[in-house]
């Protein structure tokens, strides 16, 4: 006969009465810091999840996965990015997701749905997210190849186009983890 030991019918009977009597979390929810923290300290972050703030703004938000199925490795399959202290000036507020996260086939990068940029921009871009050693994120921005120049349709005296070359590199972009922080990659001293 195959019976579960008594452990076995209480960890089962606890995992039930947790999906049965707790609600589940919404992302509105969420609506400072300190809940943010909370939850993240419940959960046990992944490298990619946690509080971040965007260096061009200055917002931050919560990386947190998705109650889906995760990947074999133990990753998840996708992750909510939850607006936690908006920049002034936004129709943005607290706990409102602006986009989503997938793991891509490179390790460490993401593709990313955000919402454009915070000025009343409602839409969805596409980006490239990638998690560095230091645990910065860099978004990127994808954008299609082509591009169309009607300067050539004028006659030959205002043929001389001028392009403008951005010399600003795109993937300085981005977040810097606040919560919680990494420890230190310091192996030894460092001697004067």
């Amino acid at each position: 006969m195959n019976r579960l030991s008594n452990p076995y019918k209480l960890l089962l009977l606890s995992l039930a009465m947790t999906v049965l009597f707790c609600p589940t979390l919404k992302a509105s929810d969420i609506l400072d810091r300190a809940k943010a923290m909370e939850i993240i300290d419940k959960v046990g972050p992944t490298r990619f999840e946690g509080l971040w703030q965007f260096t061009s703004q200055g917002a931050t938000v919560l990386i947190l996965r998705d109650a889906s199925p995760a990947h074999p490795d133990g990753e998840p399959s996708s992750y909510s990015i939850i607006m936690i202290d908006p920049v002034d000036g936004t129709n943005i507020k607290p706990g409102e997701i602006i986009g989503q996260a997938w793991p891509s086939a490179k390790a460490e990068h993401y593709d990313c749905r955000l919402k454009g940029n915070v000025e009343n921009d409602n839409r969805y871009h596409r980006f490239t997210a990638h998690l560095n050693d230091e645990g910065h994120i860099s978004f990127v921005r994808d954008k299609s190849g082509m591009s169309v120049s009607l300067w050539r349709w004028i006659p030959y005296l205002f043929r001389v186009t001028v392009v403008k070359n951005n010399q600003r590199d795109p993937s300085l972009d981005g977040c810097i983890k606040i919560y919680p922080i990494q420890p230190s990659t310091f192996k030894s001293p460092r001697y004067l």
